[in-house]
């Protein structure tokens, strides 16, 4: 897994690319959160090239989300391929996650809060 950092203004983009797997779910939940504790409280985590998400990574999101709520941040989620979107939605991770379709509708409505 590659993750890749960009910032739009105060907001923090972060870039996954690969699999999300029992191999790759640590680097990425710790890739995240330091950029996060570096950078600010608000971010953007493109998954427009993540092709596979599993157990171990759906538990590295949640981690991850858990260290945002205590700093009082927000993540939101973009570019979900149809299959990770499906991923998220039968493991209940829709009804605690923000998804938006692009990186830009994710920026527009950080810029709002």
């Amino acid at each position: 897994m590659k993750v890749a950092f960009d910032k739009v203004e105060s907001i923090g983009i972060l870039h996954a690319e690969g699999s999300l797997d029992a191999s790759t779910a640590q680097q990425f939940e710790v890739l995240c959160i330091e950029h996060i504790e570096y950078d600010g409280s608000k971010t953007v985590i493109n998954f427009e090239n993540v092709s596979y998400i599993s157990s171990a990574g759906l538990r590295s999101i949640l981690m991850l989300m858990k260290k945002v709520k205590m700093q009082r941040g927000e993540i939101i989620f973009c570019n979900l391929s149809s299959t990770i979107y499906d991923v998220f939605k039968i493991s209940g991770f829709l009804s605690i996650l923000h998804v938006e379709e692009s990186v830009q509708d994710a920026i527009s409505f950080l810029e709002t809060k």
